[in-house]
């Protein structure tokens, strides 16, 4: 500790809103790398009734003088506390904060998604009301990947960009003026610059006081730390991809000391990029060993400032003479009230840490994720009217509840996959969810980042298409109607489109009733403009019956035996096993029958006035009661061949023809009870060997001109 007098007052303290001069009593404060600075400041105030309201929340600054400059506390009052009332001054404590402490007081649930790291956390700023001039992001060696879907889950919007620094290997630290504090992000160590006067000397507390600032206590320490870092995740969109990342450090020669043969293995590892997993195994090592060896002292150099360099000098160890980072420290100040506020008494002193330049620093993993409790449900959502959007995964959009920046659209999130109850290559069962449907969503190992859908719910909105009186039927419904329903009353199954296509089943062979929705103890296949197939079975019945829209039927009848083809118009063919019969009937009632019982072939019309009859080994009989008979072959020739032929009628028998009559036979014998007459226009010929010509009463011939000519004539 150093105690000094100086005409001036070592440590002042000023306000943006507040012109009164404000003594600093005293005051203590922790600074550090990637941890925002916070100093209580104990002050006497001639005004005992200070306006809390006018500088709560304003600009504020600690001057820390030093014998190589003014060394600044920029940032603004926190908290004010009044602790008593003098004669002539109150004394009051305010808080000293930076700007990004007011990210500590805003929780909030949001998503990005397709954005840096650095322009995640812009956009934290700038709706904070952070000024660009506040912040500066310094060149960056490492790898940091657009976040595809990134999530800030009931979290401070504090912790939520330093989870993420942490996470991208990244630190932060406040460079100070009088006027402002910038925060400088970085991820590597060219960003950290010297503090004024680099070299600053060791001398022990027992020891003559230099006239120079200087470190008065300085320890070395080396501590086991892990020495490998493995790290394996599992990118479902690349699932052959090897995704295990191991960093390790070791000797020249290869080896790891034993007591340091440590290995940390996580999953996941936070990345879906295998080129990515190295950089940030590599990062997760380096926080882990950032500090296996360190130094810790104290001093009383007021230009000790963390995220700067400063070099040991003169210290016990030659080695540990070095370049050093500070990462963390205290401050410590003391001024004692009076007239002579420089006067006996004035005393400063600060506890620091440090790790050799050398050593690149990252920010140790101490922000923790927030991990989802349970499941949630959102809405699927997507671009425009369309009820229907998804990738080529299977995977939909959807719209947390709690998410208050979405718009119920395509942007509302990434890509969600969904859970089927049977998925796999070659196989599957896949309803993707519907715009407008609230699904399950599950989140892998509780990540807010890693949504998965697992199942779908009803609300008053989307109800259930059974209501209660329906419980034991079960149903699979499309938004256009195609129906799959399972009733376990009727023990019926009915398979519909939406445009009325239909497969019905009913299971009870017992039951052959029937209802509106045409259950029974069938199936039924029904088109969707009204073809259908109905298939009975039972103890009455066992049928397949097969019916168009216009009316045309075929029955395939089982229990009957029979084939039937009705068509719509009446007409019918009838093919029946059990009675080992063909039938062909028209809609009058004419008909055609095959009856292999009778062994006969009928055909005949509606009245059977006329009809043809043939008889299996026995007769073809032709009728017709009511009229005619006609045989006609206008271009060709009517053949009667038989054995015998029988020509009889009641009436007259005419044959005639516009040619030629040939009768030709061993014997032709004409007979007539009364006459038989034979006439020719000009000539009648009957020529043979012989001619006889015989009447048991008389034989007339006559003629103009009668000629008789024989070998012999014999007239008798």
């Amino acid at each position: 500790m150093i105690i000094r007098r100086s005409s001036e007052a070592d440590f002042t303290f000023t306000t943006d809103e507040y012109d009164e001069e404000m003594r600093v009593l005293r005051f203590s404060g922790t600074e550090g790398i990637s941890i925002p600075f916070r100093y209580d400041i104990k002050l006497a105030i001639s005004d005992t009734e200070l306006d809390f309201d006018a500088i709560i929340g304003k600009g504020a600054c600690l001057c820390i003088n030093g014998e190589t400059g003014e060394r600044y506390v920029r940032g603004i009052i926190s908290r004010i506390t009044q602790s008593g009332v003098g004669d002539n001054f109150t004394v009051y404590h305010v808080e000293l904060v930076p700007l990004i402490w007011l990210l500590k007081h805003r929780h909030g649930c949001r998503i990005f998604q397709n954005m840096t790291f650095e322009a995640i956390i812009t956009q934290i700023f700038q709706d904070a009301g952070i000024s660009s001039d506040s912040y500066r992001f310094t060149p960056f060696t490492g790898t940091h990947n657009t976040h595809e879907y990134c999530v800030q889950y009931r979290e401070s919007e504090f912790n939520f960009i330093s989870r993420l620094m942490e996470e991208e290997g990244m630190f932060y630290y406040f460079e100070h003026t009088e006027d402002m504090h910038v925060m400088v992000i970085g991820d590597n160590s060219s960003v950290h610059t010297t503090i004024e006067s680099p070299t600053v000397i060791f001398n022990s507390a027992s020891s003559m006081v230099p006239e120079e600032e200087y470190v008065y206590e300085f320890r070395y320490i080396q501590q086991i730390r892990p020495s490998a870092t493995s790290l394996r995740d599992f990118n479902y969109e690349r699932p052959t991809l090897g995704t295990m990342h191991v960093m390790s450090l070791a000797g020249e020669d290869g080896s790891l000391p034993e007591e340091e043969n440590l290995e940390v293995y996580d999953y996941p590892g936070d990345y879906f990029d295998p080129d990515f997993g190295s950089e940030i195994s590599q990062w997760r090592l380096e926080a882990l060993r950032y500090n296996r060896q360190m130094g810790v002292g104290e001093s009383v150099c007021r230009r000790f400032l963390p995220g700067y360099r400063f070099t040991l000098d003169q210290y016990g160890r030659p080695n540990l003479n070095q370049e050093y980072l500070i990462t963390h420290l205290k401050n410590f100040g003391t001024q004692p009230l009076g007239e002579d506020v420089g006067g006996e008494g004035i005393q400063y002193n600060n506890e620091f840490e440090c790790i050799a330049y050398a050593v690149p620093f990252r920010p140790p993993r101490k922000t923790s994720k927030p991990v989802v409790e349970g499941i949630q449900t959102a809405y699927v959502v997507g671009p425009g009217s369309d009820p229907i959007h998804f990738d080529e995964m299977g995977r939909v959009k959807v719209q947390f509840h709690w998410d208050r920046e979405g718009r119920n659209d395509e942007n509302s999130s990434c890509w969600v996959r969904v859970s089927d109850g049977y998925a796999g290559q070659n196989h599957g069962i896949q309803f993707p969810p519907l715009v407008g449907d609230e699904v399950i969503v599950s989140f892998l190992e509780g990540d807010p980042d890693r949504p998965l859908i697992t199942g779908r719910v009803y609300n008053g909105t989307n109800l259930p298409y059974l209501d209660p009186q329906k419980s034991i039927q079960n149903i699979m419904f499309t938004p256009y109607d195609h129906t799959l329903l399972f009733d376990d009353k009727r023990q019926a199954i009915l398979l519909r489109t939406g445009k009325g296509q239909q497969l019905r089943l009913r299971d009870d062979p017992t039951d052959s009733s029937d209802d509106e929705k045409g259950y029974g103890n069938y199936a039924t296949i029904m088109t969707m403009d009204g073809h259908n197939m109905t298939m009975t079975y039972g103890t009455e019945n066992k049928h397949i019956v097969l019916k168009s829209v216009s009316g045309h039927t075929v029955k395939l009848d089982d229990m009957g035996g029979n084939i039937s083809i009705t068509s719509a118009g009446g007409h019918v063919v009838l093919l029946d096993d059990a009675n080992k019969y063909v039938g062909l009937a028209s809609t009058n009632g004419h008909y055609i029958s095959i009856d292999d019982s009778a062994n006969e072939i009928v055909i005949s019309d509606a009245n059977e006035e006329q009809e043809i009859v043939i008889t299996s080994g026995g007769t073809i009989a032709i009728t017709n009661s009511t009229n005619n008979i006609e045989l006609s072959a206008p271009s060709g020739a009517i053949k009667l061949d038989a054995s015998n032929i029988e020509i009889n009628s009641s009436g007259d028998i005419s044959i005639s023809a516009a040619g030629k009559i040939n009768m030709e036979a061993g014997n032709i014998s004409q007979k007539a009870t009364i006459n038989v007459e034979i006439k020719g226009g000009p000539t009648a010929s009957l020529k043979a060997g012989n001619v006889e010509v015989k009447g048991s009463a008389k034989v007339t011939v006559q003629g103009t001109l009668t000629e008789i000519k024989g070998t012999p004539i014999k007239l008798n």
